[in-house]
């Protein structure tokens, strides 16, 4: 609705895609995007993860939280930043875990103090997820082995993928109950997914693409 009077444009002069056969879009100018800048930062983005209005990120030397006004504050953690990092919602206070070369380090009051967990062998990606009361921290690490810790890193347990096995090139979830992970298996790339919380898989073939370490999954 109002969408003319938003973007300030007449679609009817703007260009159609047909991204479906029978499904016109319309391809909206670059002038009709609002951009307001959020922060500038110390230098290349690595990680982003969002939460409700929680929006931490790893660029430059440091982690970092965007601040209500704009700009950033730099999180109390002393390594240098990682790839990944994840936000989950804990007991009414924002969770926080961030994947550094220097280990896995874990916020549980907002990202006010963080604890280091894991340090002999650093994750390469992280994720939160919280059902039915159960709070799980997972990791994977540099050799593609995926892990998980039901006490908030203290211990940590090898996650078996059912019918998956192979290097864990990537993995994302939901923050609940689904799962879903892209395996390497010989020459060969699978798609997984779970929605019991990674006790049952389900798995395609994927495009070969090779061991990409670029790789993402949303």
């Amino acid at each position: 609705e109002n969408i003319e009077e938003l973007a300030g444009v007449n679609l009817a002069d703007e260009l159609s895609v047909e991204l479906v056969p029978g499904n016109p879009w319309k391809q909206l100018p670059a002038r009709a995007a609002q951009v307001t800048r959020g922060a500038s930062l110390p230098g290349p983005a690595l990680a982003f993860a969002a939460l409700g209005k929680t929006i931490a990120l790893a660029a430059g030397d440091g982690w970092f939280r965007v601040a209500a006004r704009g700009g950033l504050t730099r999180l109390p953690v002393d390594a240098p930043p990682g790839r990944s990092l994840a936000l989950a919602d804990y007991e009414g206070r924002t969770a926080f875990a961030l994947a550094s070369p220097a280990g896995l380090f874990v916020s549980l009051d907002g990202g006010r103090s963080f604890e280091l967990h894991r340090e002999a062998d650093p994750p390469v990606q992280v994720a939160l997820t919280e059902s039915a009361g159960v709070f799980k921290l997972w990791a994977r690490n540099a050799k593609g082995q995926l892990s998980v810790s039901e006490d908030l890193g203290k211990s940590w347990s090898p996650q078996r993928l059912d019918g998956g096995s192979g290097n864990v090139l990537a993995f994302a979830t939901d923050g609940e109950r689904r799962l879903s992970a892209v395996v390497k298996r010989a020459s060969r790339i699978a798609l997984g997914s779970s929605s019991d919380s990674g006790r049952r898989w389900s798995w395609v073939d994927a495009a070969d693409s090779g061991n990409d370490p670029t790789l993402q999954l949303l």
